[in-house]
């Protein structure tokens, strides 16, 4: 075997070699090298050699040999980003990543230049997993501050006008939970207070705006909200993904219920963290309908390591 140290390595651990070739096609010669491991063994062999910068896991080569390789792949190799592929229900599979700490799992199809994959894994590769520029020309966004409310909901009129149809309801509906979860919820730290008292009492210092960029294309619109305070966790962020939690029956976690509502509004949702310091969620939507995707990916990226003053989540 190839000595691979020296090169941008991503391993795939799967038994098939369709998706391997997909996604060797989608990369520049040279720019990656694609390796595949058809056992858990192999993998954990080939891993050790490429020291790779991602890793995809196919869940079913996963359950056929017990999913403690996730626990040897993580504890020995815990800053390699790693994403799981499912050819099943990618939510049956949240409280498995939440268990072993993955915060990607995307649908396994054909197609996997969907949604710009390579420029999404390359991001996780090089560590570079902010900014709304990586998916459209840097000339196209439009960006703002906002400091209240009432500009928050100027701004989402604005976004949801450049989207056809019916369809900008729900990413009006989107972008409003975006922007009131960082700014009420990120910054000023206002769980547990009524909503209708936000819009009257509060606002922010400049410093602390929540700045919000968006840009469309021939195929799609994208959104990016960020805040400057970086409190949400990647593990807080998959609880609230995650279904089968107690979340859904209680009535002050009304934030994390927006984040599951937002991925199930747009076609594309990434939350970007820099712990201590930034937040950024990021929408992805096609304009046309035969873009979308019926199963919803979990794409959670985490730079640093948790706040210790951050909610312990288990």
């Amino acid at each position: 075997m190839n000595n691979h140290k020296n090169l941008k390595t991503i391993v795939v651990i799967d038994k098939e070699e369709a998706f391997c070739a997909s996604l060797s096609k989608v990369f520049v010669p040279g720019s990656f090298v694609v390796l595949r491991a058809q056992t858990a063994e192999k993998a954990l062999e080939l891993i050790e050699k490429s020291r790779p910068l991602v890793i995809f896991s196919d869940t079913d080569i996963l359950e056929s040999y017990g999913f403690s390789i996730l626990e040897k792949i993580y504890s020995g190799y815990p800053s390699v980003s790693h994403i799981l592929m499912s050819s099943g229900d990618i939510d049956c599979y949240i409280p498995l990543i939440r268990k072993y700490n993955i915060s990607n799992i995307i649908k396994k199809d054909s197609d996997i230049t969907a949604f710009k994959t390579d420029t999404y894994i390359r991001s996780l590769a090089e560590g570079v997993i902010f900014g709304l520029e990586k998916y459209f020309d840097k000339c196209a966004i439009k960006k703002e501050h906002i400091i209240d409310y009432y500009q928050a909901r100027s701004v989402c009129s604005a976004i949801s006008g450049h989207y056809p149809g019916k369809g900008a309801l729900f990413l009006e509906i989107a972008v409003d939970e975006l922007i009131s979860n960082a700014l009420f919820h990120g910054v000023l730290q206002l769980t547990g207070i009524p909503r209708e008292r936000w819009c009257r009492e509060y606002r922010l210092n400049s410093n602390d705006a929540i700045a919000v960029r968006w840009a469309v294309d021939d195929t799609k619109i994208g959104v990016s909200v960020e805040d400057p305070r970086g409190i949400l966790s990647k593990r807080q962020a998959l609880y609230w993904m995650d279904r089968t939690s107690k979340l859904s029956c209680e009535k002050d976690e009304e934030h994390g219920r927006g984040l599951h509502l937002v991925r199930t509004l747009v076609d594309r949702f990434i939350i970007n963290i820099d712990s201590g310091k930034r937040t950024e969620c990021l929408i992805l939507h096609y304009l046309s309908r035969s873009g979308e995707s019926r199963e919803k990916p979990v794409l959670i990226n985490q730079l640093g390591n948790c706040l210790p003053n951050q909610v312990n989540i288990t």
